[in-house]
């Protein structure tokens, strides 16, 4: 391209010399303009890199979605109350769970509550001092021990005498005596009562009064009368009690403690001996104040001695 203007330029030169070489000195000099079009020369190319813009982050939605990163766990599904399988006991009262079948396991080891569940894994039939007992599992605590059989306590789906032996601890050497009783019978209708036991103290006591207008022990009550039988049916124990508290041994202010002579517990002053393992009869006679009106209650009482 450079080559192509020089030569032009080189020959409009050439051609001015000539022509004025060939006209006269006093000739008017003829001027020719050479008009030389601009050459067009395209812009130079260059490669530029793309801009580097960082890419937009979107934004990413988590409505509806359970996340499941440690920071927030996903909940757990609803737990489910699973009812044991197998036979089942339901509690009728409150009721005391012991080491073994029998209440010389003391102190309890727990209690239950009335309507409480529990699980039947064994039987004794004579417990100690005296009674059947059946072993049972909590399963709430996992904690294993023995209730009274009796029906006022436990009931089962299974039958408990089915159940078989259990091991249990050997059996304390009470340090008082333990009694058990049978459920009083007798015509009391019109007197309100409860009886009492304390074999660390004074036996036993009935505390007593009618329904006519009577509200603590002793109203309108003219005497409380104790017979005490041994098994041979022979009395080794009465007592008149004419005022309140009304005691087996009698008392003043309060009931008097089990009499002992040598160490050795009796049914009084110059009164029999008390048997380890024997089952006496006792009655109880209470007469209201009008002298015609009576009440009557008699049951066993089994005694077994440390």
């Amino acid at each position: 391209m450079k080559t192509n203007v020089f030569c032009l330029l080189l020959a409009s030169f050439v051609l001015l010399l000539t022509a004025a070489c060939n006209y006269p000195g006093n000739s008017t000099p003829v001027v020719i303009t050479v008009v030389v079009q601009p050459t067009s020369i395209p812009p130079t190319e260059i490669a530029q890199a793309p801009s580097q813009v960082p890419p937009t982050q979107e934004a990413t939605s988590t409505v509806g979605i359970p996340s499941t990163g440690e920071d927030t766990p996903a909940p757990n599904p609803p737990t489910q109350t699973v009812e044991p399988a197998g036979p089942q006991c339901t509690i009728q009262q409150n009721v005391n769970l012991r080491k073994g079948p029998g209440k010389v396991y003391d102190p309890p080891v727990t209690s239950f509550a009335k309507g409480a569940v529990v699980i039947p894994t064994g039987y004794q039939a004579q417990g100690f001092p005296g009674g059947a007992w059946v072993q049972v599992n909590d399963p709430a605590s996992n904690t294993t021990g023995w209730i009274s059989a009796g029906p006022q306590f436990i009931v089962c789906t299974v039958d408990m005498t089915a159940l078989g032996t259990a091991d249990f601890p050997p059996t304390p050497k009470p340090s008082i005596p333990t009694v058990t009783n049978s459920q009083p019978q007798g015509v009391f209708d019109g007197f309100t009562w409860k009886l009492h036991f304390s074999p660390s103290s004074y036996l036993m006591r009935m505390e007593v009064f009618t329904g006519d207008g009577g509200k603590k022990d002793g109203d309108h009550i003219q005497q409380v009368v104790f017979t005490v039988r041994d098994s041979g049916g022979n009395v080794v124990r009465e007592q008149v009690e004419d005022h309140a508290p009304y005691c087996v041994f009698g008392g003043t202010d309060g009931c008097a403690n089990w009499p002992k002579s040598n160490g050795k517990y009796t049914w009084g002053n110059g009164k029999p001996e008390v048997k380890d393992g024997e089952t006496y009869n006792v009655n109880i006679d209470a007469t209201a104040d009008d002298g015609v009106t009576f009440a009557n209650w008699h049951f066993d009482l089994k005694v077994d001695l440390p």
